[in-house]
């Protein structure tokens, strides 16, 4: 620039000295130089402004790239480490696998022993059950035969108990009887013994018929069961207090035929027994009259078995009156030696007086409230009788649910039988699927084996490309800093560069305004001198020129500056965006090793998930086999002690089968007693029972041998030999047993001798 000023100042002073015209010419021909540089340089500068913008976008897109991929590589650096740690943790679990599948193999390697031992226990457990089993029913078995023996022997008692108070107060009557046989002096006191006999036989036939030996009261009046409401009794030929039992009359009434056990003697319990004729008025008038052969004692003592009787039956009624007329006529005869006089045909009704009235009401109210009580205790013993009926219809169904019971038992042994042959069939299926488990349980060790080794081999090269990784990642780890290093190394001397260049800049700059006033300063030099020589030799036009020209090349070297300046700036960006493409290229490379080492690792990761999958697998069918393993030792452990149990029991349950059996014993042969006590018990009341019903009976040759009422006759028929309270004593009073069917002629004979009555 100085230079061309001083150019200036020369060519002026040429001028100056030239023609004038020849300057001017030459100082517009500048002026259009000059104007087509400042156009070119213009042109220049705009092309340089767009080539920066375009620069500047490029470094803007080049940049975000290079920030992105940055972001990416930390990313996937982030990802690898992530990646290296799932590595090693899943490697760890594998080697924890292996530990813990050999830990496994350890424990189920003696499952085979234990499975034999637990065999073993269970058969000695099935052993020990069926032994205790069996002694346990034979207890169960000895409880129910006791229990059966106890309830024998309390029956034995009780029918024991039952049926020797009426036959000892029956013996007691008889010998009563027998005394009074020989003393013919007192009637009164032989008929009153002799009706506590009957009383007492009454009592005792009642006794048998609960027993089930003797017959019921029906079946001794069997001949009149067809018409049992229409019983004709001759209450007409009955004595009255003022009449002999002779002078009979007929009176046709009806009675029913009553089972019961009720006496005419002594209706109270057996426990507190009284005589009725406590109650009798003293002040009787007829009680020191003897008008006929039997007592007023003896009338009454009839009426008594009168009122009594025709409650039981007619046939009985009869009977006892018919005996006792016998029976007082015999002893009579035998006092008095002479036969005694026949019965009148008829002899008047005689009034009583007011004493017998009182008598008989008195008598005919305790008769009323002893039938009540009687009524009342019949009531109570049908009640008694439905409660055994509904006892013994609950042990039939006992019985029947026993049957029951034992059907299902037998039905159960059965089952029982084919579970035992099924668990043969079983046991046989399970050998052979033990073998074949055995057999796969091999193949699958020999499998578990290959897999090992080739899950060995696989590790041992996983664990070398982790190695080769670790290198790999040292290697990375140093060239990353030694890269940053060099950034940081570059960013210093790119930061020092633009220093240095700022002071160029600052320096250059200084330069330039220095010059520029230097410039100034001549210019404005020669502009004066120009001014001067111009103003002396050029016109105005000229000046103008000048003055143009000299603000054109002021322009020109103001754009050359910028053009300069845009051009530095434009090779600044430009080696910039050099570096950054050359970071990105890098930043590429390291994203597809990063990209490869991920997909590397995603392999690993896929081994050692499979590898893990198949030891869980592997680990889940040993903890399997532990937990049937941990089972057989419970069960191991269950038969032990059930072992124990049983062993501790068994002698025990054996020592109470040994009392038991010892109880049974010593029951059996109380029961033996007690049944050869009731044996012959119960064979002297039937003798008794069957002598007294052979003596009610009623000969059907002899029912027509009565007389009619209008013809006098004797009422009772001839006696036979044979004494029925002597028979019944000696057959009451026997104390050794006699089967009545092995003496059938004896029995026969019997019923010979026995005094049998013909009574209408």
């Amino acid at each position: 620039m100085v230079a061309r000023v001083n150019d200036l100042s020369s060519e002026f002073r040429r001028v100056s000295k030239m023609q004038v015209v020849q300057t001017t010419r030459q100082i517009i021909l500048e002026n259009v130089r000059l104007n087509n540089q400042m156009a070119i340089i213009e042109s220049d500068y705009n092309n340089v402004e767009i080539e920066n913008g375009k620069i500047r976008e490029q470094k803007k897109s080049k940049s975000l790239e290079l920030s992105l991929l940055d972001e990416r590589e930390r990313m996937m650096a982030k990802k690898n480490r992530k990646t290296y740690q799932l590595i090693e943790k899943l490697t760890e679990e594998c080697s924890a696998h292996e530990q813990f599948i050999a830990t496994l193999d350890e424990k189920i390697a003696s499952f085979d022993y234990t499975q034999q031992l637990i065999d073993e226990l269970e058969e000695v457990n099935t052993n020990t059950d069926a032994r205790r089993y069996q002694i346990y029913e034979e207890n169960e078995s000895l409880r129910r035969t006791i229990a059966q023996r106890k309830e024998t022997l309390s029956q034995c008692e009780h029918d024991m108990e039952k049926a020797k108070y009426p036959i000892e107060k029956t013996i007691q009557a008889l010998n009563d009887v027998l005394q009074d046989s020989s003393d013919t002096s007192n009637t009164g006191r032989t008929i009153d013994t002799r009706l506590g006999a009957f009383e007492n036989i009454f009592r005792l036939l009642n006794v048998a018929t609960q027993l089930g030996i003797g017959p019921n009261l029906k079946e001794l009046a069997v001949k009149n069961e067809d018409d049992l409401l229409a019983t004709t009794i001759d209450y007409d030929n009955l004595p009255s207090p003022a009449q002999p039992l002779g002078s009979l009359k007929k009176l046709k009434t009806k009675s029913v035929a009553i089972q019961t056990n009720i006496s005419n003697r002594n209706p109270v319990p057996y426990h507190i027994q009284t005589d009725v004729s406590a109650v009798r008025p003293k002040s009787l008038p007829f009680r020191k009259r003897r008008p006929s052969l039997l007592s007023t004692s003896a009338l009454v003592q009839s009426s008594f078995a009168f009122l009594f009787l025709s409650l039981i039956n007619p046939y009985i009624f009869i009977f006892l009156i018919v005996y006792l007329i016998k029976a007082c006529g015999k002893d009579k005869g035998k006092g008095k030696k002479k036969k005694a006089p026949a019965v009148p045909e008829y002899i008047p009704d005689i009034k009583l007086n007011e004493n017998d009235k009182k008598f008989y009401t008195t008598q005919i109210e305790l008769l009323e409230k002893q039938f009540e009580r009687y009524q009342q205790r019949c009531d109570e013993l049908k009640a008694r009788q439905q409660a055994e009926l509904d006892q013994v219809k609950t042990l039939e169904q006992d019985f029947e649910m026993l049957k029951y019971a034992k059907k299902q038992v037998e039905l159960k042994e059965e089952e029982i039988a084919d579970l035992k042959d099924r668990l043969v069939g079983l046991g046989q299926a399970k050998e052979l699927e033990k073998d074949m488990l055995q057999k796969q349980l091999n193949d699958l060790k020999n499998e578990i084996n290959d897999l090992r080794e080739r899950y060995d081999a696989e590790n041992s090269e996983l664990r070398n490309q982790v190695s080769d990784l670790e290198i790999f990642r040292a290697k990375q780890d140093t060239y990353l800093s030694q890269r940053q290093r060099q950034q940081d190394t570059f960013q210093f001397q790119e930061e020092d560069h633009i220093r240095k260049l700022e002071s160029i800049k600052t320096k250059d700059q200084v330069d330039r305004d220095r010059l520029k006033r230097d410039m100034i300063q001549k210019m404005n030099h020669v502009a004066s001198e120009f001014r001067r020589a111009s103003n002396k030799q050029m016109a105005e036009t000229t000046k103008r020129t000048i003055n143009e020209n000299a603000r054109i090349e002021q322009t020109v070297d103001d754009m050359k500056d910028v053009t300069t300046r845009v051009e530095n700036e434009n090779e600044h960006i430009h080696d910039g965006n050099n570096q950054v493409e050359m970071g990105i290229q890098t930043l590429k490379n390291k994203e597809q090793h990063h990209a490869f080492q991920h997909a590397t690792s995603a392999e690993i990761i896929q081994l050692l998930a499979n590898m893990l999958n198949n030891q869980e697998q592997i680990i889940i069918k040993k903890q399997e086999e532990v937990a049937r393993m941990d089972t057989a030792e419970r069960r191991m452990e269950e038969l032990r002690s059930s072992i124990f149990n049983n062993e501790k029991n068994y002698p025990t349950l054996r020592q109470e089968n040994k009392s038991y059996q010892e109880e049974l014993y010593e029951l059996d042969q109380l029961i033996a007693e007690k049944t050869k006590d009731k044996t012959i018990l119960l064979s002297n009341l039937r003798r008794s029972v069957g002598l007294i019903t052979d003596t009610l009976k009623i000969r059907e040759e002899e029912k027509g041998a009565l007389a009619p009422s209008g013809q006098p006759q004797n009422f009772i028929a001839p006696e036979k030999s044979g004494n029925l309270f002597k028979e019944l004593h000696e057959i009451l009073t026997c104390t050794e047993e006699i089967d009545l069917d092995e003496q059938p002629q004896a029995s026969s004979n019997t019923e010979v001798n026995r005094p049998t009555l013909n009574v209408r």
